[in-house]
């Protein structure tokens, strides 16, 4: 599936940011939403192939190149999907949570008793 990209570098958006109130502010507010979800996991698929960033990086062909983003994007999603299945599992229920847990027990228990 294809996909198209746009960027703007990081003091381009600072300039814009500053220059727009309303647009900052929104900008804001959509970051708060993200960061305040039950899960706040954030996939990133951003691939930097900046030689600033990447220390001796090679000069690689563009096919070499896809297939090595394939990898670390399957990468990124396997480590994501066991820090996501470690926190469910090591995750403590919370209060309402344990009150139903007994209660829905409790219903069990009795029901059986009645069957009896």
């Amino acid at each position: 599936m294809p996909v198209t990209l746009f960027y703007i570098m990081w003091n381009k958006m600072s300039q814009i940011r500053d220059e727009c109130p309303v647009l900052s502010k929104k900008i804001d507010n959509i970051e708060m939403q993200l960061l305040n979800k039950d899960n706040p996991i954030a996939l990133d698929y951003i691939i930097s192939r900046d030689s600033t960033v990447l220390k001796n990086s090679k000069k690689r062909s563009r096919k070499e190149q896809a297939y090595r983003d394939k990898l670390t994007v399957k990468l990124k999603n396997a480590v994501m999907f066991y820090i996501v299945k470690t926190r469910i599992l090591k995750r403590i229920p919370n209060f309402n949570e344990i009150l139903n847990m007994a209660i829905n027990k409790k219903k069990r228990e009795m029901q059986a008793a009645r069957r009896k």
